[in-house]
């Protein structure tokens, strides 16, 4: 028996009615699934709304990689979002500059090209230039500005999703705020303040309260700020001990899930509620072969040197997770020059857990892949110059992620859910190609952007598994639409 209410909302609650949802902005690696909202696309496709929500923080103590993981988003974002911008806040003045994201950028294709001293699409400013809160104010009012009613429609595009109505959601161009680190942003009203007194000064015991009170205006700003301009603000924030004056009575831990004495450092209390997604960097350690005493997995065949540590393991907490999957302990692979290595995670991530592991302990296989070869030694190799080697493992990864987070609902059910050995096996006897399959990206795009290559997720594997649908691109109802590119 349904219930219907006597008489409706009214125009004005009506006129406040929220979107259906709000756009997330993939950054691939294992960031996507474990926060992701499963949507349809028009062909029966679905996506993962899941990545980049609209605030991040990252949260390590010194030398933890932190701010590798917050350039690895932003330029997520710019190379997966072609007409969006970015805006980094280096409060730490690190000396990196445009020079080190040009470097980093090197790993996306769509920014190969990019000059990051162009001023283009990206902005990058630091404490010297800026005080914090002033920093603030200009954002607000660039976010703000895209926006404007002289703005808006012409920032408006559309994305793949689709409404209860049957038409396309439409979203504005994101745009990432970069702050690293919000434990040295600061407040021009308190520096000046604090300007005449000596390092030593007893007036200056309140500095850091004072910059807290600062810094929570601008973390409570940000829930409506980001959601209204469609913005991703990514800041980091140093972990360190935790001490308490009474240890017979110790203060209770910022974080639920944060161990130990841990507690993270000069942030407003408003910091651990207002935060869509924090990722905790547990440990950073240079991952080592124990004979050769070189990294477990070189760059290239024969490029072995012992005492290099170049290559890092960081062991990642999802502190807080309102996509859910508060909790999950995952590992990533970075490199101190390179970066992030998202495939190299995802590889990593897959042997570690022996989930779709074909071979030996010397030459080995991923089930989804199972063709190509792998040893430690050329694992490495292989990833960079093998794009659906790349592709496969992305799949792989998120196959086992699945079943960890269990990021199911009514339109696809855990009964679907498969280990990768069956999975490649059925859809190669349905008549799939797997290397069209893995000549494809997992990343939603705006349709107005020339998608080069059709997006596949392994929920859209796992549905043609079950027989309930098509590659979108092979339809003859897709084709009829004549699309510009292979938007779906």
């Amino acid at each position: 028996m349904s219930f219907k209410p006597s008489m409706g909302f009214g125009e004005n609650l009506q006129q406040s009615k929220a979107p259906e949802f709000r756009i997330c902005c993939n950054v691939g690696s294992m960031f996507d699934l474990p926060n992701a909202t499963l949507l349809k696309g028009k062909w029966g496709n679905t996506f993962l709304n899941g990545g980049l929500w609209n605030s991040t923080g990252i949260v390590g103590p010194n030398n933890s990689f932190k701010s590798t993981i917050s350039k690895h988003f932003m330029l997520s974002l710019m190379a997966n979002y072609g007409y969006s911008t970015a805006i980094t806040m280096d409060t730490e003045i690190s000396g990196t500059g445009p020079g080190r994201y040009q470097e980093l950028a090197q790993a996306f294709d769509a920014l190969e090209n990019y000059d990051f001293t162009s001023g283009e699409r990206w902005m990058y400013t630091t404490n010297a230039e800026r005080y914090g809160d002033e920093f603030w104010s200009d954002v607000k009012e660039y976010l703000n500005g895209k926006v404007s009613k002289e703005n808006k429609k012409a920032n408006t595009f559309t994305t793949p999703f689709m409404c209860s109505d049957g038409e396309y959601f439409k979203a504005v161009i994101p745009t990432a705020v970069e702050i690293d680190s919000l434990s040295q942003l600061t407040s021009k009203a308190v520096e000046e303040k604090m300007a005449g007194f000596d390092a030593s000064d007893s007036k200056r015991n309140m500095e850091d309260m004072a910059n807290a009170k600062a810094k929570s205006k601008i973390v409570r700003d940000i829930p409506v700020i980001t959601a209204l301009s469609n913005s991703f603000i990514i800041t980091t924030a140093h972990v360190g001990e935790k001490k308490d004056l009474d240890p017979y009575s110790p203060s209770m831990n910022k974080f639920q899930l944060q161990k130990g004495n841990r507690t993270v450092k000069y942030i407003p209390e408003s910091f651990l509620f207002n935060m869509n997604n924090v990722y905790e960097i547990n440990v950073a350690k240079p991952l080592i072969n124990p004979t050769t005493k070189a990294p477990e997995f070189p760059k290239t065949p024969g490029d072995e040197f012992r005492g290099d540590t170049d290559l890092m393991e960081l062991t990642i907490t999802i502190l807080r997770g309102k996509g859910g999957s508060t909790g999950l302990v995952f590992p990533l692979l970075c490199s101190q020059t390179e970066g992030l290595l998202p495939s190299l995670s995802d590889f990593y991530f897959v042997k570690t857990n022996k989930y779709g592991i074909g071979g030996n302990d010397r030459s080995y296989f991923i089930d989804l892949y199972p063709d190509c070869s792998l040893s430690r030694t050329t694992v490495r190799s292989k990833i960079d110059s093998d794009p659906k080697l790349r592709r496969a493992l992305r799949l792989q990864a998120d196959l086992l992620l699945m079943n960890l987070v269990h990021k199911t609902n009514s339109d696809f059910p855990t009964e679907r859910i498969c280990t990768p050995d069956v999975l490649y096996k059925d859809i190669k006897e349905m008549g799939y190609d797997w290397d069209e399959l893995l000549d494809t990206v997992n990343e939603w795009h705006f349709r107005e952007e020339a998608q080069t290559k059709p997006t596949l997720t392994i929920y859209d594997l796992l549905n043609m598994r079950a027989g309930v649908y098509k590659p979108y691109w092979q339809t003859e109802e897709w084709k009829k639409t004549k699309p510009v590119a292979m938007e779906p």
